[in-house]
């Protein structure tokens, strides 16, 4: 078990040798392939449904503007998160400080959305695992508030969000490379509130978790993302097409020696970097962007 936990690690940190990685995409492909036509199947007909009725609500009342709200979530609080969560969140606060920044955990939540009773017994007895249940946390919060979202995991490096971002009605990085999967969701940003795209992605996981108790595959939201747009490509229309690879490439140089100028290019590639706290720590990181960045917090 052990064996297979470290190898996991090594997996979600990106630190596979290229030739396994290659190996496993296809084989991963196939699989999220298999896991979106099952969706369809099944959800497709109501992303119709769902589409047309949150048109209909579309003109009901005025949205909230949230441009200027930063949405962090951690379920136990941010004095209970792990030293490198604490790290990331910092590098929020710190650096986005002319925004309104707010750091959700179980005990203020309900202070912001509400979720059907279903959801919260299902979520109560783990049927609804806590990975899955912040998928729902984050649609709730930018369909009824509108904003930024942000993983606790994501280091930020700018003081302001991108314009690119802020003058989208809807942002997530873009999927280059799988069909099935559309995009990111540790990062989307939603200018106002009782957004389309959203609003039908959680109608549909609200069905789906109503009527099932088990997970269909990890990747749900995605998939259920994927199906919307899709069938309601508006948003992503006027969306600005960056990839989620940007963003990635800090986590695979942690360990490395760091180096200020090479840091700042990592800076200019990306504003917003999605880390992994579950990464296997080596012994000794003296002199690294880990100790740099998470240990002594020099964002």
């Amino acid at each position: 078990m052990n064996k297979i936990k470290k190898f996991n690690n090594i997996v979600r940190s990106g630190l596979l040798p290229l030739y396994l990685r290659k190996r496993m995409s296809i084989s991963q492909d196939v699989s999220l392939n298999k896991a979106y036509y099952w969706l369809n199947k099944h959800y497709g007909k109501q992303v119709k449904k769902y589409i047309c009725a949150a048109k209909g609500k579309d003109s009901e009342g005025q949205k909230k503007d949230g441009r200027n709200i930063v949405w962090l979530y951690w379920a136990q609080g941010f004095e209970q998160a792990p030293e490198f969560v604490k790290s990331t969140i910092q590098s929020t606060i710190d650096h986005l400080q002319g925004y309104d920044v707010r750091i959700v955990s179980e005990e203020n939540l309900f202070s912001y959305v509400e979720f059907p009773d279903y959801i919260l017994k299902k979520w109560k007895e783990g049927i609804i695992s806590q990975t899955h249940f912040s998928d729902l946390v984050r649609l709730q919060l930018l369909i009824e508030h509108g904003g930024l979202w942000l993983d606790s995991t994501v280091l930020t490096t700018v003081t302001a969000i991108p314009d690119y971002m802020s003058e989208a009605n809807l942002f997530f990085y873009s999927n280059l490379t799988r069909l099935s999967i559309t995009g990111s969701n540790w990062l989307i940003f939603s200018k106002f509130s009782k957004n389309i795209t959203l609003t039908v992605t959680r109608d549909i996981l609200f069905e789906y978790w109503q009527n099932r108790n088990a997970l269909s595959d990890y990747f749900l939201m995605h998939h259920v993302l994927t199906l919307v747009v899709n069938e309601y490509p508006e948003d992503i229309k006027m969306m600005p097409i960056v990839s989620n690879q940007q963003p990635h490439v800090l986590v695979s140089e942690l360990f490395k020696e760091f180096n200020q100028n090479v840091y700042f290019e990592y800076c200019e590639l990306s504003a917003f970097h999605k880390l992994n706290y579950k990464m296997m720590i080596p012994t000794d990181v003296k002199g690294t962007y880990y100790e740099h960045l998470i240990v002594d917090r020099k964002f």
